[in-house]
């Protein structure tokens, strides 16, 4: 019979915020990092991995010597420890696409930089797995993958495939404690690594037996290799520790029998817990704004300016900054509220470097002269930065000095005016500063402007600022609320949309209903004697400009408090919620934009906006390169026993969905279900889940603790909040640019000096943008297909240039085409990039 062998890989798993804040658990990262070292420097151990990413090796060095950090990279680049490939280890459903590009990019980097193994797609611990994972690293050139949850297959190695047909070789961690070993720590120590064999040999059929000696912020003992030793001496099982990447030489010998596809979130083996989506939406907000002014503001406009800022340092360390936060249990809301107040702290700061840098490289290309007498800034330079054509509605400051100040302004494109649909006057002092000049004050004539262009792509439209009269934009009161597509009414204290292409009433639309969250940071869990709230519309009106109209709605939702005493129903005394919510309606815009405010004094409950979706069968919705058809839910038991979890019934969606006739576009609102109701089907986002716990251990919907039961009351969502999101009706109105309008600035920028605006490029067909890059002299474009057949895509530059297929890795992948015009397909389900460098 043939000796049976464990592969032991000591690693630690190190969640750099959680239930202690970073700068505590940094000091932990310091002390565990020297005892680390010092073993494997000493041969106690023959090497370890450093939970596959590379922040670790940031956070260490600013509290380290030079001489100590030098030693941990000694050993890196001795191949004794390893590091990498992601920078972070993020929760996958919650990181924006673009950062779970640079995430990889940065990790690889930093750990090539040290020659460290880094072909492994190491995911020991998210909150299951996106179905793109796959396809974004094979496109890395990595071919295999270690997960646990969101996973059961009946192997342990098997093939995962993403749609586009990608798919790695991957070891599933298949005991419920996966990663989670700690066992030679303990007495017991030989009955559990015998536990571990018996189980491999009976309940999975396993190529390899992997045990991950360590934990979370836990390291490897200094006397467990003489306990492994004495495990050996008694069992005749053999151990072998095993860099990581010796674990991908022997997982390449291993076949695999079983194919699993696209998204897991299977919860039989261990807990999902997909609670945590609808977890403090005000931090998953502000995630996907920073998201946005990254790739839509910083790297469109340095490549805009071909990067004459020289902002490599700055745009790399700002993508840093952004991807701590995208840590599982930090993004995911799940730890104390000391984390997220700080995570919120950086977010800020992102946004300040980010405001700085766009003003730099503006006023580099469009200078605005200020402090010289008769200098006339009338030039007003419009930039869109989406590649498709349409139009946009912008959103301009004028600044006039009093002398040349009539009491009016107006916009020429050309000969052409152009209508504006806002204008409004004042005069106030102003601060002019730049580092170059001497700072100014000055009384100037601010006019704060609205008005819409049609762009031919991400183009720059040079307009005339002319000084007029006083005019005035008429803002009239009472008039409908519609435009071309549809007409809003208030029935029965509810919204109605007429959708008038096919004079469809939609009834029951954006209503907010409350029920009762016994649950935690983790898990929605409904107490055994709920209490179900609805607001109704108690006051409205209507208000028109030139080009758009707004409904005002006021909404009065009364609910318990929160959660009576024994947590079993509710409490009882109740609160009244006034929800403001402002729905506007452009003439030529098939979406309906919403934004819901209210103060939030209610705790241990959950809020949705719902929608009426009769005949609905199944919906559709993103998360990162991925596109996901799912079933309508029936009624779900919340009630589960010991180590179990209520089957998911809400799903992920990170910038869209589509249920029945209805596209939703949203800022942040990563939570959603549709399900069949008593009056038919019904389409649910969720916008606050507020609760007071970390983790509890009596939740009807989850049956054990999944962290510390330490108490974060600010995960209760007190106070303002506010919610951005976006209606369109009808399919033919359905369109992948409506989430990225939402997200995606139009730039707009007064300056003394004319130009003839230019084209960058400009896309044509079914594809998502992703984002745009410049380096080396060359323009990175990537798009997605979330068809599941291949699409062409018209690509127009505004200037000759050679476009190459590439992979994430930069690596060709197709043929070269030149010119301006260039006819690009897409596989379906596919992930494309494209370098287009002039010529």
């Amino acid at each position: 019979m043939e000796q049976t062998t464990i592969h032991m890989l000591h690693h630690t798993h190190w969640d750099r915020e959680w239930y202690q804040p970073f700068e505590a658990m940094q000091i932990r990262l310091r002390d565990a990092l020297r005892h680390v070292v010092d073993l494997v420097e000493r041969g106690v151990i023959d090497c370890f991995y450093l939970d596959g990413q590379t922040s670790v090796l940031d956070d260490y060095r600013r509290i380290v010597t030079d001489e100590e950090y030098q030693r941990l990279c000694a050993l890196i680049r001795a191949g004794k420890i390893e590091v990498g490939p992601w920078f972070v280890l993020a929760d996958e459903f919650l990181c924006p696409a673009e950062a779970v590009i640079q995430n990889l990019r940065i990790g690889r980097s930093m750990a090539g930089e040290l020659g460290s193994f880094c072909g492994m797609g190491y995911l020991p611990d998210t909150f299951g797995h996106i179905g793109s994972m796959p396809m974004v690293l094979r496109q890395f050139g990595i071919d295999k993958a270690i997960i646990w949850r969101g996973a059961d297959p009946e192997h342990c190695e098997v093939n995962w495939a993403s749609a586009d047909g990608s798919a790695v070789k991957t070891l599933v961690l298949s005991t419920r404690d996966g990663y989670f070993q700690v066992g030679l720590k303990n007495p017991n120590y030989k009955e559990h690594l015998q536990r571990f064999v018996e189980f491999h040999r009976t309940q999975k059929k396993a190529g390899l037996l992997v045990y991950t000696d360590g934990a979370d912020h836990t390291v490897c003992s200094a006397d467990g290799m003489d306990r492994v030793r004495s495990f050996e001496a008694e069992s005749g099982v053999k151990v072998e520790q095993v860099t990581m990447e010796r674990l991908c030489r022997l997982l390449d010998g291993c076949p695999a029998e079983e194919t699993i596809k696209g998204e897991l979130r299977d919860n039989r083996k261990i807990f999902v817990l997909s609670g945590t989506w609808s977890t403090r939406t005000y931090l998953k907000r502000m995630n996907q704004i920073i998201a946005a002014r990254l790739v839509h503001e910083l790297e469109f406009l340095c490549a805009w300016e071909q990067n004459a800022s020289r902002s490599e340092a700055l745009r790399r360390r700002l993508w840093k900054d952004f991807l701590v936060n995208q840590a599982h249990d930090s993004i995911c809301g799940c730890s104390v509220d000391e984390v997220h107040r700080e995570m919120m702290s950086r977010y800020a700061r992102i946004a300040q470097s980010i405001g700085e840098q766009t003003e730099s490289v503006l006023e580099r290309q469009y200078p605005f002269v200020y402090g010289e007498p008769g200098a006339k800034n009338h030039w007003l330079h419009v930039i869109n930065s989406l590649p498709y054509p349409g139009r946009r509605l912008v959103k301009a400051r004028i600044l006039l000095p009093l002398d040349q100040d009539k009491g009016g302004v107006a916009l020429w494109q050309g000969e052409r005016p152009v209508p504006l649909s806002r204008a409004e006057r004042r005069v106030q002092e102003e601060f002019f500063h730049n580092s170059l000049t001497q700072p100014w004050y000055e009384d100037m004539a601010v006019y704060e402007l609205e008005f819409f262009l049609d762009f031919a792509g991400m183009e720059e439209i040079c307009l005339r600022i002319e000084p007029t009269e006083p005019q005035t934009t008429a803002v009239e009161q009472g008039s409908p609320a519609e435009n071309r597509f549809y007409r809003l009414e208030i029935r029965d204290g509810q919204l109605c949309v007429l959708e008038k292409s096919t004079g469809t009433w939609h009834t029951g639309q954006n209503v907010y209903r409350s029920s009762l969250d016994a649950g935690d940071t983790y898990n929605y869990s409904p107490p055994e004697q709920d209490a179900c709230a609805e607001a109704h519309v108690v006051a409205w009106r209507t208000e028109s400009r030139p080009g758009q109209r707004t409904l005002h709605t006021e909404s009065v939702l009364e609910l318990p408090e929160g959660l009576s005493l024994d947590r079993k129903g509710p409490a009882e005394h109740t609160v009244t919620l006034t929800i403001h919510t402002e729905y506007t309606l452009y003439e030529e815009d098939p979406v309906i934009h919403v934004r819901t405010r209210l103060d939030n004094r209610a705790r241990d409950h959950r809020l949705t906006a719902d929608f009426e979706v009769p005949g609905c069968e199944s919906h559709c919705s993103d998360t990162a390169f991925d596109w996901v058809e799912r079933p309508v839910n029936g009624p779900v038991d919340p009630q589960v026993g010991p180590g179990q979890e209520v089957i998911p019934g809400q799903h992920p969606t990170g910038t869209q969905l589509v249920a029945g006739g209805l596209q939703l576009v949203h800022l942040g609102l990563h939570e959603y279900q549709v399900c069949r109701t008593e009056g038919g089907e019904r389409c649910m986002l969720t916008l606050l889940r507020c609760v007071g716990d970390l983790s509890r251990r009596d939740l009807r919907s989850r049956g054990g603790g999944a962290g510390p039961g330490y108490p974060t009351p600010e995960a209760q969502c007190q106070g303002e909040m506010e919610f951005e999101y976006g209606l369109i009706y009808g399919r033919a109105n359905h369109s992948p640019v409506h989430p990225l309008a939402l997200r995606a600035p139009v730039f707009a920028r007064q300056s003394t000096a004319e130009s003839d605006g230019r084209l960058l490029l400009s896309l044509a067909g079914p594809v998502q943008f992703s984002g745009l890059e410049y380096e080396d002299g060359a323009y990175l474009l990537r798009v997605y297909n979330p068809l599941t057949e291949p699409q062409q895509v018209q690509l127009h530059t505004g200037f000759a240039a050679r476009i190459c297929p590439e992979d994430l890795a930069a690596n060709p992948a197709g043929a070269e085409q030149q010119g301006m015009q260039t006819l690009l397909t897409v596989g379906g389900r596919q992930l494309a990039s494209y370098r287009i460098r002039p010529i």
